[in-house]
């Protein structure tokens, strides 16, 4: 799923994929939420839809399934109106 980047900083050698969900540190008074990764660039909140910095993730929490990942993007489209 999606060519695997490196995580810089606290992430020497952790693999990012895309179709992970992952736990982030976001802002208070936000805090730890799931998260999960959508591109190489870019992370997603699907509580609010929100692009986040991969610096925000913290610990991996497991691989989506292609089906699960289908779901995510017509969740997007749908929430965007692109459907």
């Amino acid at each position: 799923m999606g060519r695997p980047r490196r995580l810089g900083g606290w992430g020497i050698g952790v693999v990012i994929r895309r179709g992970e969900a992952w736990w982030a540190d976001l802002p208070e008074p936000v805090g730890r939420r799931p998260v999960i990764v959508l591109t190489r660039d870019a992370v997603v909140d699907l509580d609010s839809l929100q692009t986040l910095s991969k610096a925000t993730l913290r610990e991996r929490i497991a691989p989506l399934s292609r089906q699960k990942m289908n779901e995510v993007e017509a969740a997007i489209r749908f929430a965007l109106s692109l459907a």
